[in-house]
């Protein structure tokens, strides 16, 4: 998907959103660089414990064609998105690039009960005329 489509509204609503240079396609999202891939978009998210923007170097050796990152970082050598909430436009881009998820998640946890529990929750959604997996 092309990056200047993925920042149109509502995730362009973060103000202060800008493309800093070429239009480029985007193939995953992530805000772990040892996670990109080829044609990825890296978020350099600000943390309390470790800045995102320290990992940018590496998020481009390992393919990442463009970076989202705050304001007022230093200019790299792949196209950059920058926003003065980057959390904020991360959600609004991953939003805007991965399809749309169900209306309710339901998850079951414990030691014993799971499946019956899943089967009987899924029988009753599906009694209500609800879809599920």
């Amino acid at each position: 998907m092309r990056l200047s489509k993925l920042i149109a509204p509502p995730a362009a609503s973060s103000d202060g959103l800008a493309l800093n240079g070429p239009d480029v396609d985007i193939t995953g999202i992530t805000a772990d660089s040892r996670n990109v891939k080829p044609g990825f978009l890296f978020a350099a998210i600000p943390g309390t414990k470790n800045d995102g923007r320290a990992f940018i170097p590496e998020a481009i050796k390992r393919g990442a064609v463009a970076v989202l990152e705050p304001q007022g970082t230093d200019p790299s050598s792949v196209t950059a998105v920058t926003a003065p909430d980057v959390r904020k436009a991360i959600s609004l881009i991953a939003a805007q690039f991965y399809p749309r998820q169900p209306e309710t998640i339901a998850a079951v946890t414990g030691t014993s009960g799971k499946t019956s529990t899943t089967q009987f929750a899924r029988e009753l959604w599906s009694r209500l005329g609800r879809r599920s997996a």
